[in-house]
């Protein structure tokens, strides 16, 4: 999959007749501006280890077919009716030549356990192609920060899912630097060791050591070059 070089990129699909589906997302993902169908928004997520800033396009169910341009996430607002064929052709062939990472589909239920034969298409859509489908129910509560020992339900999981992603383009934090610094210091103060004292070393502690400093430094310089791959 291919995205603007440096961002992230989130195609949200609305099969809703009217726009309140994708207000009510909006709002959860605190998009700047509100999202609208055609046009583009901004996801500022910031986690305990990076920040980012990702665009999200919003797409009307009935011109997404002629819509060609890659993401990393595909998330789609399906009705309480069910999903049009066209749709479904269009998403099932823009999964396979994308293959976003993030796959959700938020469908409005009124009974997860009982969902009404309306819903087979998005059932089989989600089957055929790994997405996750995620009930929409009419008495959840407004979206919230989750406590960490509850499962996410409705759009708290979709927003979960979009923050548990990491993102291209993404800043680490400066805790994060400060500890990779810490982390490369103790290397070189392990390669000192090493030169000062293997002479005097066995030649299996000796070798053992030799091995943990590389651990060490493959580590430290291994997570630089991920980020310059990711950015």
């Amino acid at each position: 999959m291919c995205t603007p070089e440096g961002e992230g990129v989130v195609v949200v699909v609305d099969c809703h007749a009217h726009g309140a589906a994708l207000r009510e997302l909006s709002d959860a993902l605190a998009l700047i501006p509100p999202a609208m169908h055609g046009a583009a928004s901004t996801m500022h997520i910031s986690t305990k280890y990076y920040d980012a800033a990702v665009r999200v396009q919003a797409e009307h169910a009935h011109s997404f077919p002629a819509f060609t341009a890659p993401c990393d996430a595909l998330v789609v607002l399906a009705g309480s009716g069910p999903l049009p064929a066209a749709v479904s052709v269009a998403l099932r062939a823009y999964i396979d030549t994308h293959q976003p990472h993030i796959l959700l589909c938020a469908c409005a239920v009124d009974c997860p356990d009982a969902p009404s034969l309306d819903h087979l298409p998005a059932f089989k859509l989600c089957a055929d192609t790994g997405m996750e489908f995620v009930p929409l129910l009419p008495d959840l509560p407004p979206p919230r920060e989750p406590a960490q020992d509850t499962e996410c339900e409705g759009l708290d999981r979709v927003r979960e899912a979009l923050h548990a992603h990491v993102w291209p383009g993404h800043t680490l934090k400066r805790r994060d630097e400060e500890e990779r610094a810490r982390v490369f210091e103790d290397t070189l103060a392990m390669m000192s060791q090493l030169r000062d004292t293997s002479a005097k070393m066995p030649d299996s502690e000796r070798r053992e050591f030799a091995a943990r400093v590389a651990l060490s430094m493959w580590e430290c310089l291994g997570e630089d070059d991920d980020e310059d791959e990711k950015g």
